[in-house]
């Protein structure tokens, strides 16, 4: 994986920590504003697992697959749980991600 697009991984976890001022203080909200914060740790785990086994591309398709799920479900979390303008920075980063990524697999030639 490009440093830039690990650099983008890592930008995504610290976004959810900096959106805990923006976060809808409900129970759900807070549950699930965690479980992202929770998967953007694993995420980022199994991205910097996969680059380093160079040898192993489908490691690093499985992982980017992985990753684009964790900020699409995180984007819907972060659509329904920060308020503005977090809302709109976020999503934004988040489909940044999610294009970096996606350019990642095409480079890889993921099927």
């Amino acid at each position: 994986m490009s440093r830039s697009r690990l650099l983008s991984a890592v930008f995504c976890i610290v976004l959810v920590q900096q959106a805990s001022a923006g976060v809808i203080q409900t129970p759900q909200c807070t549950k699930e504003m965690s479980s992202v914060d929770s998967s953007f740790q694993e995420t980022l785990g199994n991205l910097q697992k996969s680059g380093r086994s160079a040898a192993v591309p489908s490691a690093r398709c499985a992982a980017y697959k992985h990753h684009i799920e964790v900020m699409k479900n995180a984007s819907a979390i972060f659509a329904r749980c920060t308020t503005e303008p977090d809302r709109t920075q976020n999503m934004a980063q988040m489909s940044g991600t999610i294009a970096d990524i996606n350019d990642a697999l095409k480079s890889e030639k993921c099927q």
